[in-house]
């Protein structure tokens, strides 16, 4: 996702919809356009199929990595499936930050 909005972000909210033949195989993370990471999810949720899932600061610590990032720039979300034996699809992912 590239924005060209002002400001750095305080505060966003990451957004993914995978489907995953395991997603204990997964590792998801958030790349700022400085190339700062916040890996969001790391081989959680074993033999699940899905991910559908919303990140915040509030509920990943993770993401203060990301804090007061300047917004413009290319937000780049990283999925690394981390075992040859299953295969999965990104179906959707949104970001909505907040400027200040």
């Amino acid at each position: 996702m590239t924005t060209n909005a002002a400001g750095r972000v305080p505060a966003l909210r990451l957004a993914v919809g995978i489907a995953h033949l395991y997603l204990g195989d997964l590792s998801v993370t958030l790349i700022s356009p400085s190339g700062a990471r916040a890996r969001v999810h790391h081989r959680n949720g074993g033999a699940r199929i899905d991910l559908h899932r919303q990140w915040t600061r509030i509920n990943t610590p993770s993401l203060a990595a990301l804090a007061w990032q300047a917004a413009a720039g290319s937000w780049r979300l990283q999925l690394r499936d981390l075992a040859r034996a299953d295969g999965g699809m990104l179906r959707a992912w949104q970001l909505a930050l907040i400027t200040s």
